[in-house]
Parts: structure tokens; sequence; C-alpha cells
């Protein structure tokens, strides 16, 4: 996608190798250290910054995130709301049909 267009290939074989699910084939932390994206100059990474693009996406990510999770409270709170509303309701129904009954034998 969009997000690993810039990074280079020896930093994905690098990250492919660590999130291997299965622990023989995963990469020890050793061999981690030894890789060529780890290994490689500074100057050669400091080249290629992710900060910039990357950092506006994970900022507009939350965003969305943050919305989404106001709009499931809101949606959990008038839930909450109508729940109370149709209690009262029903025990004012109730209530009055208590009253009414008592009052018939009157």
């Amino acid at each position: 996608s969009d997000c690993w267009g810039d990074v280079s290939m020896d930093a994905k074989i690098l990250i492919s190798s660590l999130l291997e699910v299965d622990p023989s084939k995963r990469l020890s932390a050793r061999d981690a250290l030894r890789s060529k994206w780890i290994c490689t100059d500074d100057k050669l990474l400091a080249e290629n910054d992710l900060t910039t693009t990357n950092f506006c996406k994970l900022k507009k990510y939350n965003a969305k995130r943050k919305v989404r999770a106001v709009v499931h409270s809101l949606i959990a709170v008038n839930k909450l709301n109508i729940m109370r509303q149709s209690k009262k309701l029903a025990e004012e129904t109730s209530w009055n049909v208590f009253l009414e009954e008592k009052f018939e034998r009157c």
C-alpha cells in the first residue's frame, strides 16, 4: 500500500522476517541486528525519511478513529436514553392500568 511504497526492500525483508509466525523461521534478535538494513549507513537511511508522509497518514487515521469512537459513544448514550424512556413509559403505563383497575372497582 501507500505506506510501504517508500520503504526499502531491505527494510521490508527485515520486518517480514521479524513478523514470521513460526518461531523456528522467525529472525532472532542477533540476526536482526546483523541484517542488511540495520547495518546500512545512517546517512543513506536518513535520505529516505518516511516521517513526513507516514506521520500525516497516521494523524488522519487517528482523527478518523477518534470521530468513530465519539459516534459509537453517542449511539450508546442514545440507546441508554431510549431504554430509560421505554422503562419509564412501561412503569407509567402499568401504574395507570393499576389505578384504573382500582378506581373501576369503587
